[in-house]
């Protein structure tokens, strides 16, 4: 399990409890609508990609690495499987994951990850100082460490949270992992079209 400093873990504990809901099992529920921060990032063809460009569909978002050895792959087949979930239920859904090594992470070597995923899945990859305030803005904790066991390169640990953002813009609920995001999305997305439609 990752952990976190414990500073920024007290403020990542602080403000995840601020956006979301939770009941006595720990789901993340319906929350209040709070605006999603603004991004400008690129997608793996070069094609600038910011918050407005999806504004009319439910979007999921995240973190990850193309050639993370961890929990990413598990993440984004979860992605993959919800967005595919959502279609069969009729349900328009997208989902992006931010590269937090955007040195390494080439649009080649995103494409490649991407191939076969649900085109409803995008990589975006900016300079560093982008990728760092997104991180920021959406409470993603992350760290660059060297491989173990004389391994050379490094790779980085970091948080698991996926965000849902709403058609217009705004924080719904964050999950801690892909796990409580299988367990969960659907009735919230429900939750959610429910509520909007009082």
């Amino acid at each position: 399990m990752i952990v976190a400093p414990a500073r920024r873990r007290r403020s990542h504990v602080a403000l995840a409890i601020s956006i979301t809901c939770c009941s006595a099992v720990g789901r993340a529920a319906y929350c209040d609508k709070r605006p999603a921060a603004a991004f400008s990032l690129l997608d793996s063809s070069g094609q600038q990609r910011t918050l407005q460009s999806f504004h009319g569909a439910p979007l999921l978002l995240g973190f990850a690495y193309a050639s993370c050895r961890g929990q990413c792959p598990a993440l984004w087949a979860e992605l993959n499987q919800q967005l595919r979930a959502a279609r069969q239920r009729g349900e328009s859904l997208f989902a992006l994951l931010i590269t937090l090594n955007p040195e390494r992470d080439t649009p080649a070597a995103l494409q490649s990850v991407e191939t076969g995923l649900d085109p409803h899945l995008r990589f975006l990859r900016g300079e560093r100082s982008a990728v760092e305030r997104a991180a920021m803005d959406y409470h993603v904790w992350h760290q660059k460490n060297p491989l173990r066991l004389r391994e050379p390169g490094y790779q980085f640990e970091h948080t698991s949270t996926i965000t849902l953002i709403d058609d217009q813009g705004y924080i719904r609920c964050a999950y801690p992992d892909p796990g409580a995001l299988r367990r969960q999305l659907p009735d919230d997305l429900q939750r959610i079209k429910d509520h909007d439609n009082d």
